[in-house]
């Protein structure tokens, strides 16, 4: 996959901007606050449909301005070319087209692009709570299996109706008829998706360790644990045992929405034993992992972004994860804020240097 043109329009802190890609690795350097993470966005929201760093649509609208408009061109691996635009007026809806055709839902786009994308603020996988976690599983499984995407956002829209259904009259009223309805969804789609994962995480766990050597050249016992409470026990189960508390806190207590990862160096917690330097080369690692499951499932070469390079590896393992990603014919986009370190690519022939100012 290879995306050959971008253009924003109002985008961030951008009032407009064009670029016309023609290399494997494409670095935009500049100073601190310029608006280097910006592009980067950019990038993804046409791959994805939504922004990595903004939850709201309308904060991508740049400031004192009424909509925003971002478009590429992208080559897929079979040469078929793509046109997607995302357009945003304030109150409006986002607009989402493809080829001159409007998308109408967001999950349409899911898997289209494939994107994997690494920032500074991506320790929060380790360090954060548990819907970092989630998060990471579920955009890794929705991008590489539609069913799993189909039963995830039903699974959050029954958790919502359940909630909403604790919360009246503070769970003194409630309709049984309604809430057993609801039960049995979560039920049914709980189970498929508590099996998804429990295989994505031996899928990952040879994926991670494998591209761990490839970066470090090391065998540091790092592991991948899945917990989930249908573990131990159905789902049908523990929605009835935990019906007393769930109505006292109007919340639903129970379910594959507590799942959560546990990262492990040497049978000791990573969040609270790992070094700064492991914790990163960790998620570098996830990370390539992440891209190199999407591409087996997939069968396309995702984009991959690193935003600030410099801040996520050392030059040695700068190197290898570009030479790697070289060797699998990917295009990589990243941030720094100079040409200084650039050098180091060894690939000068297939980097191309874009100054942000």
């Amino acid at each position: 996959m290879f995306i050959r043109k971008l253009q924003l329009t109002n985008f961030k802190n951008h009032a407009k901007l064009s670029f016309s890609f023609n290399k494997n690795i494409v670095a935009f350097v500049g100073l601190n606050g310029i608006g280097k993470t910006n592009i980067l966005d950019a990038l993804y929201f046409l791959c994805v449909g939504k922004s990595y760093f903004s939850t709201l649509d309308k904060n991508c609208i740049k400031e004192d301005e009424s909509f925003f408009r971002i478009e590429q061109k992208i080559t897929l691996n079979n040469n078929e070319e793509n046109d997607v635009v995302v357009v945003l007026e304030q109150n409006k809806r986002k607009k989402i087209v493809l080829n001159d055709n409007p998308i109408d839902k967001l999950t349409e786009l899911v898997g289209k692009f494939p994107v994997v994308i690494v920032t500074p603020n991506d320790n929060m996988i380790i360090l954060g709570g548990s819907a970092e976690r989630r998060k990471f599983l579920d955009y890794t499984l929705s991008m590489t299996d539609r069913d799993y995407l189909e039963n995830i956002v039903q699974y959050n829209h029954y958790l919502k109706q359940r909630n909403a259904l604790l919360k009246i009259d503070e769970g003194q009223h409630i309709n049984e008829s309604l809430l057993e309805i609801y039960n049995q969804h979560l039920i049914s789609l709980g189970a498929y998706i508590y099996e998804k994962r429990s295989h994505f995480i031996d899928d990952l766990q040879a994926f991670f360790t494998e591209s761990f050597k490839y970066l470090t050249a090391k065998n540091e016992n790092y592991k991948l644990t899945y917990s989930s409470h249908l573990q131990k026990e159905t789902l049908d189960n523990l929605l009835s045992k935990s019906l007393k508390s769930d109505i006292y806190l109007q919340r639903t207590t129970k379910g594959i929405h507590k799942d959560d990862l546990q990262f492990k160096i040497e049978d000791k917690d990573l969040k609270e034993y790992g070094s700064q330097g492991q914790q990163k080369t960790f998620i570098l690692a996830l990370k390539l992992a992440q891209y190199n499951f999407i591409k087996s499932k997939l069968n396309k070469t995702p984009i991959f972004i690193i935003d600030d390079i410099f801040d996520k590896l050392d030059i040695e393992r700068s190197q290898n994860l570009i030479k790697y990603l070289i060797a699998q014919d990917s295009q990589v986009f990243i941030s720094n804020t100079s040409k200084v370190g650039l050098n180091i690519m060894e690939n000068d022939e297939k980097l191309q240097i874009i100054e942000v100012v």
